[in-house]
């Protein structure tokens, strides 16, 4: 876990994104997580919704027969995920299926529709296989996985890394020979240090840094035929020119 210190969040954040460094991963420790599993609960509010308006059947007790079965089906549950089930991928896991954002007809991002309980399987608990090492190396290694970061991120606000790195290559570098590097829109800017990284000068809008989304991506594209894939998570709304 010596790749971990300087990553933002949790364990249980981490497990939903796979999250990693310099070459290390989540999945590479990561040996079960349990959950609470609300699904059923969404299923039959879709289901209502749907069937809003239908006669159902009453109980002698003045209850719904439907809504006592219903309560009995969509109680939340706990169930166990062996790694082998996780669909652990390069920043990605099965908790983050359905959550990919999509890209309108000029290219701009839009994010992923919410349910009334997201996310639907929240992480309680999970387990990770360690090793024992020299406190002093792995200190040390810390240290040097740190001084990197501060050397090649940004110090300005941001949410990290936009783009998932392409096969064989990197987002940033991509994104730096397109000359993309440096761009602005309103008070947000592709980052000066690092270009997969998009920072808040300061008063940034959500619509400023889905415009430079969309720029970087579709230079890339034009120029590599690329197609970068978002690694964060878009949430909200916002309006676009």
């Amino acid at each position: 876990m010596e790749f971990g210190p300087g990553i933002p969040g949790t364990l249980g954040g981490g497990v939903v994104s796979n999250a990693g460094a310099h070459q290390r991963e989540l999945s590479q420790v990561l040996e079960w997580v349990e959950v609470l599993d609300v699904r059923p609960a969404l299923a039959l509010g879709t289901a209502r919704s749907v069937a809003d308006g239908e006669s159902r059947p009453q109980a002698d007790q003045g209850h719904s027969q439907t809504e006592e079965e219903d309560a009995r089906v969509a109680a939340p549950f706990v169930r166990r995920y062996e790694r082998a089930e996780l669909e652990l991928s390069y920043r990605h896991s099965r908790f983050r299926a359905g959550r990919q954002v999509t890209f309108d007809e000029r290219g701009y991002p839009q994010p992923a529709p919410r349910t009334l309980i997201e996310p639907a399987e929240i992480i309680l608990l999970l387990a990770v296989r360690l090793h024992r090492d020299d406190p002093a190396k792995l200190r040390a290694l810390i240290e040097e996985y740190r001084q990197h970061r501060k050397r090649t991120q940004p110090p300005q606000p941001s949410a990290g890394s936009v783009f998932k790195n392409p096969p064989g290559d990197y987002a940033g570098r991509l994104i730096e020979q397109v000359g993309a590097k440096g761009l602005r829109c309103g008070r947000a800017c592709i980052s000066e240090r690092h270009a997969n990284f998009i920072v808040n000068l300061g008063g940034a809008r959500a619509a400023d840094i889905a415009a430079l989304i969309r720029e970087a991506r579709n230079r890339v594209r034009e120029r590599f035929g690329v197609e970068l894939e978002l690694e964060v998570e878009l949430r909200g709304e916002w309006e676009i020119a």
